[in-house]
């Protein structure tokens, strides 16, 4: 009975997870592209094709980088206007 409690309780969790929203985009859309992202770099490894993303994880930083300071940019003109 505590196994399927748990497990009720870590599917709750994971529907929370998947209906949060952050600025606007809903987790549910973020999720599917980890997933598609997922499947496509799958696909070209056992195709033996080269990745289409940057081979180095400091690119992928740096594009995160960029998006980061695109949202605290936003949250900073909304502090600042009131």
């Amino acid at each position: 009975m505590q196994v399927l409690e748990c497990l009720l309780v870590k599917v709750k969790f994971l529907k929370a997870i998947i209906n949060l929203r952050f600025e606007g985009i809903k987790m549910k859309e973020v999720l599917l592209a980890l997933v598609a992202g997922l499947i496509v770099g799958i696909i070209f490894k056992f195709m033996k094709l080269p990745l289409p993303a940057p081979p180095v994880f400091s690119a992928v930083v740096g594009v995160f980088g960029v998006y980061f300071g695109g949202v605290v940019a936003g949250w900073m003109v909304k502090f600042f206007q009131g």
